[in-house]
């Protein structure tokens, strides 16, 4: 059987560091037992191999953080401050109660979780970020048996040493011997070499260095499907040998800070040039962050100073093109060098460094002007628009995004769904109505004379009854529907799958606004809920509206970013969301400003 490898990018949890952590405190005695207690129920099997205290050691702390997705978790930590388990959300979600262990933990006992295989190749693109897609599924007899959302490991083929912790996509059952299968069979959720395992001891896996987490670049994806497109069974390919990552991805040399202060310098030259002067001033870290970095050249090559050179592996470039590998080490003095050249002003205002003003004539940015290469930003760019290819068909329009809204019943209502037979954990508020007709009419529940209004028999007077409301003997059937829900608890969730949140869930905010006297700017916050990428949005309403754009935190909820596009571009911005499939009624559009020049 050949498997063709295919790769999907995730929402690693741990992909970046927490952006909070929490005070650690240790467990007391009775919290440790508590958890030795909860381990030995979520996992019967790890009595008989290892002893529980190994995994959950006397002097274990905890502490909560937010990851970089805003997901809220508790993270468990060795007295040796080595990660050891960690939970996400409030519960549900992820099988076993959400408690997951670490790699660390089961180095210490390998089949506390079951296993999945998949060939050496895959494992650097795995751990770089990316969701393990079926073809790339090495067939075991265990896999039938897993549950969708059951915590596995995966390791690479003919080695026992987990890598990556995910929960099943999919059930096991659902899994084929087909090469034409397609979708995701694992979930990335924590990887060696992640941030989570930078947050312990960098301990390499028992059975020595592993590969490096490799980029999805489309040169990695092709390199690495030609090295497994004929991995068999055995392990083996079609010229009989095992394949290895370095085939893929050979690392040479990496560069010097001389060569780093060169390259960036260069870089930043060329986003100099292509600065939109009506976003100006722009804090230095924005520009640094928006212009900069998406600027970097995706094949940065040196000359060669003598034959003897080694050349320089460009992702091994890329990784250390930023600031802090420069001479220079902090932003502020590198632009300092840029000031100092005429090429920009510079102005402290109450403690924030803003690029100012930028002379576009210079000489250096004339010349910068002329450049032109592939940069980081347009492949990371071109790389989201083939997955949405790839994930809603060749013509690239994208499905409508799935909204989920639906209401769990609580203890005042549970009596109702009872008597109407109804058993499901969820209702939607269309299905609310013919639940609540039928009822009626089955119970005679009609008004004797004024058919707008119903009597309240004891299951629906505890049904539709308000938080401190009086009883009542009759309600109007137009309350009905609002009544029961009220009683309810109401969640959501996106996209058809993982866990609800509890409603409201707010629609995306377009909203105009004046600035600086005249100037209008249209604004957009409130994607992430829906999945949708501000920074793709960012881009692709540059290029629409031919106006500048920029991506920042937003003023009233940091957690959120903030689309900024120049001019009144609500039908612009309305338009794109459509596309990209959130349903209409889920956004909001105001007008706050004039309408000035749409482009």
């Amino acid at each position: 059987m050949q498997i063709i490898v295919l790769v999907c990018l995730a929402l690693i949890m741990f992909k970046k560091p927490p952006h909070k952590i929490f005070t650690s405190s240790p467990l007391r005695n009775s919290d440790v037992k508590a958890l030795r207690q909860r381990v030995l129920t979520l996992f019967p099997d790890a009595k008989d191999k290892i002893d529980v205290e190994m995994l959950v050691p006397k002097g274990i702390s905890s502490c909560k953080f937010d990851n970089h997705l805003d997901e809220t978790g508790v993270l468990y930590s060795s007295p040796e401050k080595e990660p050891l388990w960690f939970t996400m959300g409030k519960g549900g979600g992820i099988a076993q109660s959400n408690l997951i262990p670490t790699v660390y933990t089961l180095w210490k006992c390998p089949t506390l979780l079951p296993t999945i295989s998949t060939p050496a190749a895959v494992i650097p693109i795995l751990v770089g970020g990316a969701d393990l897609m079926i073809p790339g599924v090495v067939p075991s007899p265990i896999i039938p048996s897993l549950a969708q959302g059951q915590l596995v490991s995966v390791t690479q083929y003919r080695s026992a040493t987990p890598l990556v912790v995910g929960s099943m996509a999919i059930n096991g059952s659902e899994l084929k011997d087909d090469d034409d299968q397609k979708g995701k069979a694992v979930i990335t959720l924590h990887a060696t070499h992640d941030a989570l395992w930078a947050m312990g001891s960098k301990q390499e896996p028992p059975e020595g260095k592993q590969p490096e987490a490799v980029a999805l670049t489309p040169d990695v994806v092709d390199g690495v499907t030609e090295i497994v497109k004929g991995v068999n069974l055995d392990g083996q390919t079609e010229q009989g040998e095992s394949p290895t990552v370095g085939e893929a991805a050979s690392p040479e040399r990496a560069p010097t800070t001389q060569e780093i202060d060169t390259v960036l310098r260069s870089t930043a030259l060329y986003a100099l040039a292509r600065v939109d002067a009506s976003s100006l001033p722009l804090p230095a870290s924005t520009f640094y962050s928006s212009h900069v970095l998406p600027s970097r050249p995706a094949r940065p090559i040196l000359p060669q100073t003598n034959e003897t050179d080694q050349p320089i592996d460009p992702k091994l470039f890329i990784s250390h093109l930023d600031i802090k590998h420069t001479s220079h080490k902090k932003l502020a003095t590198f632009l300092k060098t840029f000031e100092k050249d005429g090429i920009l002003k510079l102005k402290d205002v109450r403690g924030e460094l803003l690029v100012f003003s930028i002379d576009a004539k210079h000489p250096a940015l004339a010349e910068a002007g002329k450049w032109g290469w592939k940069t980081t930003g347009s492949e990371e760019r071109s790389k989201k628009e083939r997955e949405l290819s790839e994930e809603n068909g060749t013509n690239g329009t994208a499905k409508e995004i799935i909204v989920d809204e639906v209401w769990f019943p609580e203890a005042s209502t549970e009596g109702f769904f009872e008597a109407c037979g109804q058993s499901a954990p969820h209702y939607t508020l269309s299905s609310l109505r013919p639940l609540l007709t039928k009822y009626i009419t089955t119970h005679n529940l009609q008004h004797p004379t004024n058919p707008k209004f119903v009597v309240l028999g004891d299951v629906l007077l505890r049904a539709l009854l308000r938080k401190g409301e009086d009883e009542k003997e009759f309600v109007g059937r137009d309350e009905l529907v609002d009544r029961l829900s009220g009683n309810m608890k109401g969640m959501w969730r996106v996209g058809g799958t993982g866990a609800f949140k509890k409603l409201p869930l707010h629609p995306v905010n377009v909203q105009t606004k004046t600035r600086q006297g005249r100037k209008v700017v249209t604004l957009t916050t409130g994607l992430e809920p829906f999945g949708i990428d501000p920074e793709v949005l960012s881009e692709e309403l540059r290029k629409r509206c031919a106006s500048s754009t920029s991506v920042s935190p937003c003023v009233e909820k940091p957690k959120q970013l903030e689309v900024m596009v120049q001019g009144n571009q609500t039908k612009a911005v309305t338009t794109l969301l459509l596309e990209l499939g959130l349903p209409r009624k889920w956004v909001k559009v105001s007008e706050n400003a004039g309408k000035g020049k749409g482009k």
